[in-house]
């Protein structure tokens, strides 16, 4: 049975998730609807990177939306690492702050700006909550109009050290990774970088490679059969797999079976979903 929302105002509501007290968008059609029904968003990811992060680290959020990854990553890393969550939307930036708040983490450094390779102004639509979309896939840079947000580098932050990064942007992720050469190559931390566009996919591989890394595909469902809440309906059939590369400083000599590597700069999701044998959740799949 999915347990009832705690807190449920004209468009936020809260509920106890996997990894802690969640407030989300009751009218966002992904992030917020999978903690609605499922308790957890994107499950796969935070099981891959589980055995990457040890007490003490140092963690780059890049898009952090409102914590979801960012509560996982600070509970990993106590009682002395930090996690650095940067998200540009004032509405998602919000939540942010009120889910660091409600779990009583405190090594989380939330920064409201655009991540990028230069400093720049940039507009940030604020969209309208009480309409159901999808606030978590905004393309910032689509936009001319909206509250003026500071651009910032990895590379400004002069961290002490850095052990993951993980961007998860929407858009930009090889200028992110551009504006944090200096932090790279300093500590070779390993990065996780959405990549489910063709037409970004080859920009984004090349920033990487060059960097002397070695990528590989993480594809997944989006719908954890094994969720939170022991809900079986998948409301996510519809949509196409997430994709990920997950990004080493030396070529690991042991990886898990289900990642797949980049075969090079021509290489995309849908190339590496036909070389994997991504499991069906049913026959519309």
């Amino acid at each position: 049975m999915i347990p009832k929302r705690i807190i449920s105002g004209e468009f936020v509501a809260v509920k106890k998730c996997r990894y802690g007290y969640f407030a989300y968008n009751k009218n966002d059609l992904f992030i917020g609807r999978s903690l609605d029904l499922y308790g957890e968003w994107s499950q796969p990811e935070m099981d891959l990177l589980d055995s990457f992060i040890n007490p003490s680290n140092i963690i780059c959020d890049i898009g952090a939306y409102i914590g979801t990854h960012s509560i996982f990553f600070a509970k990993k890393v106590t009682p002395t690492g930090t996690v650095i969550a940067i998200e540009p939307q004032r509405s998602a930036f919000e939540l942010l702050n009120a889910n660091l708040a409600l779990n009583s983490i405190v090594n989380t450094i939330a920064i409201n700006a655009f991540a990028s390779d230069k400093k720049e102004k940039v507009a940030v639509p604020l969209l309208n909550p009480y309409v159901k979309q999808n606030f978590g896939a905004l393309r910032i840079s689509r936009f001319k109009e909206g509250e003026i947000v500071s651009s910032i580098t990895i590379d400004d932050l002069y961290l002490k050290n850095c052990h993951l990064i993980k961007i998860d942007t929407e858009e930009n992720e090889d200028k992110i990774i551009k504006g944090a050469q200096k932090t790279i190559k300093k500590f070779k931390p390993i990065l996780y970088v959405e990549n489910n566009e063709t037409e970004d996919a080859e920009k984004i591989i090349k920033v990487v490679i060059d960097l002397g890394y070695h990528p590989f595909w993480h594809i997944f469902h989006y719908f954890n059969p094994q969720n939170f809440f022991k809900n079986k309906k998948n409301v996510f059939l519809k949509f196409d797999p997430e994709a990920n590369m997950i990004c080493f400083p030396k070529k690991p000599s042991r990886i898990p079976n289900f990642l797949e590597p980049v075969t090079g700069l021509d290489d995309n999701w849908q190339k590496a979903l036909k070389r994997i044998n991504l499991p069906r959740q049913n026959k519309r799949l």
